[in-house]
């Protein structure tokens, strides 16, 4: 499966690190009193080729 920047679940929220794809997921830390974030890993991505993990 070849990553496509139209399709539709690509959003601006999705990001490629180390040739991981993680959905960054921001929100406000009550606790912290400063923005936080979690990731969700959804696959590989080579540059060329995106291999989901489910």
């Amino acid at each position: 499966m070849e990553l496509k920047i139209n399709e539709p679940w690509i959003t601006s929220k999705v990001r490629c690190q180390n040739g991981y794809a993680y959905i960054d997921k921001p929100f406000w830390n009550a606790e912290k009193q400063c923005a936080d974030h979690k990731r969700e890993y959804i696959g590989k991505y080579d540059g060329k080729v995106f291999t989901p993990n489910k």
